[in-house]
């Protein structure tokens, strides 16, 4: 069975390399009791799928401290989180069109002048307003163009090799939720307390408005576990 979406995986870097984790939608269907879903990565095979969780958990070490090495000098520390095996995990599913839709939600807060008649989230990257904000500098450059967030102080999203082998940009996870905690004051300015109310309020909303309501809690959830944790936040699709 292929199933392609995306994915927000919260944990340590070692589970999610040596896929010692199920998506939302493998556990969706193991639950139903229906069969093994194959999951493809954009990135190719899991290069360390093979690999103990302890000799997993050195490559990240050693990938660790040779970033370490480089953002030192640029007067970040990197890598303060923990990664040995007793580190909870958490995943949760986003659609394409969802998660499209919050980049273009975003986007049209930046420029509501490129906000066009006739929206279509499925095209988000090709949008004028996206093409327009997004970037160095963007007012929500951690949300727009990252594929992975670490616990870091990072000044801005960074393009960076990754244990696995592939390049991702990569931002902070503060950086993250305060995009998140900027895009709602701007927008919905809706609290902690009243989120569940206003979640069930998608439905009355344009289709648009909604898929971006749904995905924009699935990523706050995930961003509050991760900082509660303080673990990194992969994209995974």
């Amino acid at each position: 069975m292929w199933l392609m979406g995306i994915d927000l995986y919260v944990g340590t870097l070692t589970r999610y390399y040596t896929r010692r984790w199920e998506t939302a939608q493998q556990q969706a269907i193991a639950a139903m009791g229906g069969p093994p879903m194959n999951v493809v990565s954009p990135h190719g095979a899991f290069p360390m799928k093979g690999l103990s969780y302890g000799e997993a958990h050195r490559v990240i070490q050693d990938w660790r401290m040779g970033m370490g090495r480089a953002m030192r000098k640029q007067g970040v520390e990197f890598g303060g989180w923990k990664e040995d095996v007793a580190q909870p995990h958490a995943t949760a599913s986003l659609t394409r069109e969802g998660y499209g839709a919050l980049m273009l939600w975003a986007a049209y807060q930046e420029a509501p002048e490129l906000m066009p008649r006739q929206i279509t989230p499925e095209d988000w990257a090709a949008d004028p307003a996206y093409e327009h904000v997004s970037g160095p500098g963007a007012r929500f450059a951690s949300l727009y163009d990252a594929q992975a967030w670490v616990p870091v102080a990072l000044a801005e999203p960074l393009l960076m090799p990754m244990p696995g082998g592939e390049q991702r940009v990569v931002a902070s996870v503060g950086g993250l939720d305060r995009a998140l905690r900027d895009l709602n004051a701007c927008t919905w300015k809706v609290v902690d307390t009243d989120r569940e109310a206003w979640f069930n309020e998608a439905a009355q909303c344009t289709r648009f408005e909604a898929a971006a309501r749904v995905t924009f809690d699935c990523f706050r959830r995930q961003v509050d576990f991760a900082m509660k944790h303080v673990l990194p936040v992969m994209m995974d699709w």
